[in-house]
């Protein structure tokens, strides 16, 4: 696990993909232009394809985590369960502020 200051603030992006669109475009920009030493972004996605945006989001610095089978409820719970509680102890094993946004 990378050392991460404790000034950081890691954030959980939630999108279908991260294909090429409005947002995903928008938030690369974002994430380009501020402080990476200061916010760390990571996505959940609910697909376990490779996107149009995946390497550029991974260059700077992003974790993707696959979430796919929206569609097939049992199994979506089970891989979301999973992911569920890598993230949560990545984030609790930092003393840094964690922030969780919710697209689509």
């Amino acid at each position: 696990m990378p050392n991460i200051k404790s000034n950081t603030v890691k954030v959980l992006q939630v999108f279908g993909a991260l294909g090429i669109g409005g947002v995903p475009i928008w938030l690369l920009e974002m994430i380009r232009n501020m402080n990476r030493e200061i916010f760390k972004f990571d996505f959940l996605v609910y697909t376990d394809e490779p996107k149009a945006l995946d390497a550029e989001f991974k260059s700077l610095g992003a974790n993707i985590f696959p979430c796919p089978y929206l569609s097939r409820p049992w199994v979506f719970a089970r891989s979301f369960k999973k992911l569920y509680w890598k993230m949560a102890l990545m984030m609790w094993s930092m003393p840094t502020p964690a922030i969780l946004m919710a697209g689509y």
